[in-house]
């Protein structure tokens, strides 16, 4: 497993916090239980979490090439990719990256408790993107 943090936070809708999230679940990562208590086996986890993204400088465009990238070398050596990310944005990239290396074959389950897919938030963030 690779962990990715992508501390992402420029067009969130409500509260602001999210690009602290990353470094959150990492601290709080240090109590994960490593013994499988259904299974009666300790879990035996390779995970590396990589350098978190540059996320605060820089325009979206480029913000979004370094995720893609970064993105994009985990999954050409077949390691998991796990992120953990400030806000929803961060999916395009991961995607962009994601259907690259298995072409056509990707879906995307989007699970969210609220659903920010208004028309106006899509025209605001494809203009940020010159899209």
């Amino acid at each position: 497993y690779a962990v990715l943090p992508v501390p992402y936070e420029r067009s969130v809708s409500f509260g602001r916090g999210t690009a602290r999230a990353p470094s959150a679940i990492l601290k709080a990562s240090v109590q994960l239980e490593l013994f499988d208590e259904e299974l009666k086996v300790p879990l035996d986890l390779d995970v590396q979490t990589l350098p978190a993204i540059p996320c605060r400088t820089g325009t979206t465009r480029h913000v979004f090439t370094l995720i893609e990238c970064a993105a994009r070398k985990v999954l050409e050596a077949g390691r998991f990719l796990m992120t953990f990310g400030g806000e929803h944005s961060i999916t395009m990239p991961l995607v962009a990256a994601t259907q690259k290396i298995i072409a056509n074959d990707l879906c995307v389950l989007h699970l969210d408790a609220h659903l920010d897919l208004r028309k106006k938030y899509k025209l605001v963030f494809f203009n940020e993107q010159g899209l």
